[in-house]
């Protein structure tokens, strides 16, 4: 080969190697960007999922008086009239 092809030929190596790694963002910037994005993506469905069922949970917990009893019964302890409210102890 003689000088000028190699000169070539470096140049376009040279070329290529700027091209896929050089640059502001190389091909593996974007390569890490788009796994990124997918990331995001997935999160932001796995949030819009939880949004929403937070949201029927609230329309049913305003209208259905079951959950609502339910709830109250769980959380704070109330309790019907006639009714005795057990708490039971650990054993140390």
């Amino acid at each position: 080969m003689t000088l000028g092809r190699w000169v070539a030929v470096a140049a376009l190596v040279g070329g290529f190697l700027f091209g896929l790694m050089g640059g502001e963002y190389s091909a593996l910037d974007l390569r890490a960007i788009r796994v990124q994005m997918r990331a995001e993506e997935l999160a932001i469905a796995r949030l819009t999922a939880e949004v929403d069922s937070l949201a029927e949970l609230g329309e049913r917990l305003e209208t259905d008086t079951y959950l609502q009893e339910k709830r109250a019964r769980e959380r704070l302890g109330v309790i019907r009239d006639g009714e005795i409210l057990y708490g039971i102890e650990p054993v140390r």
